[in-house]
């Protein structure tokens, strides 16, 4: 009898679990520096930016919020960007850019 094949993704015992939202966690962004993470529940997305510096996160109304990496503190007011549900962020390699897709099925580049 054959033996059983090692699985593709290794099956780990987490060294910590955490305890922080009431609702369904719909994102996870791990910081470059691998010491930090941020995470987002339901109808809410977020992305960590290359170097750490800024979060940026959404909500279900299509409005985005710029964060700084380490105190989490808003470093802009909420900006309107989607009239529904922005559902993916991105930070190019410049820092400086953040990209928001929605449910309205288009894409929108902020500065």
């Amino acid at each position: 009898m054959a033996e059983a094949a090692e699985p593709i993704i290794p099956i780990n015992t987490p060294s910590r679990t955490f305890e922080c939202h009431k609702s369904i966690v719909s994102a996870v962004e791990i910081f470059p520096d691998e010491r930090r993470m941020a995470t987002g529940s339901t109808g809410k997305t977020l992305q960590v930016s290359g170097d750490g510096q800024m979060i940026g996160s959404s909500d279900k109304k299509g409005e985005l919020i710029a964060r700084d990496g380490n105190t989490v503190e808003s470093i802009t007011q909420s900006i309107k960007v989607h009239p529904k549900m922005i559902c993916s962020l991105k930070f190019p390699s410049d820092s400086a850019v953040l990209v928001a897709g929605s449910w309205d099925i288009t894409t929108i580049e902020r500065a």
